[in-house]
This record gives C-alpha cells, structure tokens and sequence, in this order.
C-alpha cells in the first residue's frame, strides 16, 4: 500500500484542472500588470513612499487606509495568478529542470501573498524569511529555465540571470535602496517575455 502512494499523488497532481499556454500567458501578464498599477497607485495616494528611498512592503503599513488596504489585496491576487500560471505552465513542460523552474512559481506566489499578509509591523523576520523565498523561488525558476535553454544552445536566458545576479550583488553592497527595485523589475521582465511568447507561439518553446 505505501508504495502506491507517491503514485496517488501524482495522479492527483495531474488530475488538477489547468489553463492551457495562451491562458496562463494572459493570466501572467493580467497578474504582473494588476500588481504594477497597483503599486503605482499605491505610491502616487502615499506622498511619504518615495522610490529608491521606501519598498514596495512599506505600502502595507502606510498611513493612508486605502492603500494600507489595497497593498495585501494586490499581493494576494497576483500571488494566486502567478501560482495559477506556473502550475499550468508546468503542466505542459517536458524539460524536466525548466518544468521545476515553473512550479517553483507556486511557492513564489505563496510567498508573493504571505508578504502582502504579514506587513514589516506584524512581524519583520516572518516578512524577510518571504521576502526571500520569493526571491529565491525566482532565481531558481530562471535559472533552470535558463539551462535548458542553453543545452539547446541558446545562452540568452542564463546570460540574463548572471547579469542581474551581478547587478543584484553590486547594489546589495554598494546601493541597497536600488536592490529590491531593480529585482522586482528583472523579475517582471522575465516573466513579461515568458508570458508574450506564450500568447503570440501558443507553445513553451
């Protein structure tokens, strides 16, 4: 009987209803953008968030109720659509390291919704320790999306990720109020061009 178990759960884990590529291509890009606006919304109704100088987490506690209010919204939302993505996207992947990469998206989004949920004031380690499984879930999601890509000798995608590492390294030492701005972007990016092909190709490569 227990053998049969990791069998249950995969067959489980398969029988879970999904989108097909354009969908999740259209519910990633929905997603990034619903979270964008709302940032920018977020930063133009708090006259005391200034970028480079406050992050994005500082909105969850701001001083002005609706955007005190929007910010957990925005993060829950867009945490349930990118979980929703990478699953679907997962699910019709055959390279086994990029299919890892695109539900390493679950934990993102989960930690994406955590971090809307648990503010810098309610508690700032449990917010961190999101902060940076979300991050990590990222990389590694880019990262093994990057491998495959090169086996089949395109080095674009892994010359991306060391670029921004790099980058992400030297603002983390010598800049630090750029460093979270700038991987929020990079991130964006990537999952924008993922989500761009996925509607215009109708296929994962």
């Amino acid at each position: 009987m227990n053998g049969s178990k990791p069998g249950r759960i995969m067959s489980l884990w398969e029988s879970l209803p999904c989108l097909n590529i354009r969908q999740a291509g259209y519910l990633g890009l929905l997603s990034l953008a619903f979270f964008i606006v709302c940032w920018m919304i977020g930063a133009f109704a708090d006259e005391d968030w200034v970028i480079f100088e406050n992050n994005v987490c500082h909105l969850g506690v701001s001083e002005v109720d609706f955007v005190r209010i929007m910010y957990p919204i925005s993060c829950t939302l867009t945490g349930i659509g990118i979980a929703i993505f990478g699953y679907s996207v997962g699910r019709v992947c055959d390279r086994r390291l990029e299919r890892i990469g695109y539900y390493l998206c679950l934990p993102l989004g989960v930690s994406l919704i955590a971090i809307g949920l648990i503010d810098i004031d309610t508690s700032l380690i449990i917010h961190m320790v999101f902060v940076f499984s979300m991050s990590i879930s990222a990389g590694i999601a880019i990262g093994f999306s990057g491998i495959e890509d090169a086996k089949k000798g395109n080095w674009l995608s892994l010359t991306y990720l060391f670029v921004v590492l790099a980058i992400v390294a030297y603002l983390t030492i010598y800049h630090m109020e750029y460093q979270q701005f700038f991987a929020l972007m990079a991130m964006f990016f990537w999952l924008t061009v993922k989500c761009c092909f996925f509607i215009t190709k109708g296929r994962v490569y």
